[in-house]
């Protein structure tokens, strides 16, 4: 298949909602492994019929490995502060 648009890292989606608007009919792959923004994806783009969203992430090696992220219920309380987390912060507290 060939895309008009590939996204990877697609976050939320509002901020590519204009690029998408201007591909028309041709195909949108979006990429986003983190579950809480796949499913905002979902509402913020819902009128968009030609997406297609892959719930994976990207590397440049075939193997499987841990992906860590903040859960949607904790991005709040972290705000601006967020990108500052470290791993292991993460891996021994629960957000």
């Amino acid at each position: 298949m060939k895309f008009g648009l590939v996204v990877l890292g697609a976050h939320i989606g509002i901020h590519i909602k204009d690029e998408i608007s201007k591909i028309n009919d041709n195909p949108i792959l979006l990429v986003e492994p983190v579950p809480h923004n796949i499913n905002a994806i979902n509402e913020n783009l819902k009128e968009f019929k030609n997406i297609y969203l892959e719930p994976v992430a990207i590397s440049n090696v075939n193997e499987t490995k841990d992906f860590f992220f903040v859960k949607g219920s904790s991005i709040n309380k972290l705000k601006k502060n967020i990108g500052l987390v470290a791993l292991d912060h993460l891996v021994k507290n629960t957000y």
